[in-house]
């Protein structure tokens, strides 16, 4: 038989010298081998060999088990202790965050940063044509409610900062059938208001089903209105009714953005935010040929947005002489006569032609503008194809179009669409041009 040899400790760490055996197991020789396939006793010799490590089987077996156990015993400690000082470091680093060290002003301009600014909604464009509220202000899952349940630091600097709690969006329509849901979503908007502290708000309400006499989020809502700067309200005509007692409470009301849908029936006169002294940008949103008839205070507005038929436009600019910003989207053109409008302030027009929207409304609506004062005008077409058919305004009083930039955006136009608004500038900035020279010309013999 082979003699046993001698462990190399060299490959294992010098602290498990002393637990290694001297002596490492012998392999399976040949002539094992050949006596397992056959049926052949060993020989005398190799018979003494066997029987000696048979008998010293036992002992051998409990020896590698006593190692093996203490082996084990040992990894599971180095592991565990391991995973301890993996999570001692990470709790280091994490209590060592510069986040921690933050004062106050700091955390409020990132809670800031992390929520919707309502900048983002009245901006002063037409993104209002797109009332439908999707992610409302008092679900638990948004900022600031995240922000306020992180720690004792957070939550004091997020429930001291009223502004961040100031912008509230609500679909009038999600009435959940669960009552402790109501409830839920009915405190979150009071506790909200609370926490504004008396900042400017600015809500955002939609709804199109009819909002019934008693609603718990109205009669939350409504007595803030003298809190109330911005304002975007999408609801059936008939509930606007709700908001008559606001009337004459609205003094910080700054920007309104107001739409409905109804009917003839429903078209009476909404005079809820007639009294407004601060309000100076108003949009109206119109999904119907029907009249709706918002009353607004003229005098101080001086940004006009309309979505609606041109018709709307046209009614709603008689009654805004100082207006000088207009953001127009152009549809329905106005069948019956209708006189010129003079809007002496108007320094800036932007007109929106929308695909299906009739394809002479844009020259429809400016024909009926006359401003002397226009400086900027700039046209949008969207989603055109090439049945769709490009006009551009045509200048016919030389006084109504003395502008210094013209700019054309294009978004979603087929190639035939293009090709054809490029015949149609090219005629338009052929008067544009005349009506330039023959202005100064006009100047210039002036005394």
């Amino acid at each position: 038989m082979i003699s046993p040899t001698r462990t190399d400790k060299s490959q294992f760490h010098p602290c498990f010298s002393s637990f290694i055996p001297e002596y490492s197991q012998l392999k399976r020789s040949s002539r094992i081998e050949e006596l397992l396939r056959s049926n052949k006793p060993p020989l005398e010799f190799e018979k003494q060999d066997l029987l000696e490590i048979a008998a010293r089987g036992p002992q051998i077996l409990d020896e590698f088990d006593e190692k093996i156990a203490a082996t084990r015993q040992l990894l599971n400690f180095l592991v565990s202790e391991r995973d301890q000082a993996a999570s001692n470091i990470s709790d280091a680093k994490s209590v060592l965050r510069p986040m921690r060290r933050l004062p106050d002003d700091a955390l409020r301009a990132v809670f800031r940063a992390c929520t919707e600014s309502p900048d983002q909604v009245f901006n002063g464009d037409l993104v209002f044509l797109e009332p439908r509220i999707d992610i409302e202000s008092v679900q638990p899952n948004q900022s600031p409610w995240t922000v306020s349940c992180v720690c004792q630091q957070w939550r004091a600097v997020a429930i001291h900062t009223g502004e961040l709690w100031s912008f509230i969006r609500l679909d009038l329509d999600n009435r959940p059938e669960d009552e402790e849901l109501a409830k839920n979503r009915v405190f979150r908007l009071g506790l909200s208001l609370l926490r504004s502290s008396g900042h400017d708000l600015s809500i955002c309400l939609y709804g199109e089903k009819s909002v019934p006499g008693v609603c718990p989020i109205l009669q939350i809502l409504l007595p803030t209105a003298p809190c109330w700067k911005r304002l975007t309200v999408f609801l059936p005509l008939a509930s606007f009714r709700h908001f008559s007692v606001c009337k004459g409470y609205l003094n910080r009301l700054d920007t309104l953005y107001i739409g409905g849908v109804g009917s003839e029936i429903d078209a009476f006169h909404i005079d809820a935010f007639q009294l407004a002294p601060s309000l100076r940008v108003v949009g109206t949103y119109a999904v119907s040929t029907t009249l709706t008839p918002f009353c607004l205070p003229s005098s101080g507005v001086t940004t006009f947005i309309s979505q609606g038929p041109n018709i709307h436009t046209y009614i709603s600019l008689k009654r805004l002489p100082c207006v000088q910003n207009l953001t127009l989207l152009c549809w329905y053109p106005i069948d019956e006569a209708a006189e010129p409008i003079s809007l002496h302030d108007v320094t800036f027009l932007h007109l929106f032609y929308l695909h299906d929207c009739g394809a002479l409304s844009v020259a429809n609506m400016y024909s009926h503008l006359i401003l002397p004062s226009l400086r900027h005008l700039e046209i949008s077409f969207v989603e055109l194809d090439s049945e769709d058919q490009i006009t551009l305004p045509v200048v016919t009083n030389l006084d109504s179009c003395p502008i210094k930039t013209l700019c054309i955006h294009l978004d979603g136009v087929s190639q035939e669409a293009c090709t054809q608004l490029g015949n149609e500038l090219i005629k338009f900035l052929h008067y544009l041009v005349d009506g330039l020279i023959a202005w100064y010309t006009f100047r210039g013999k002036t005394p």
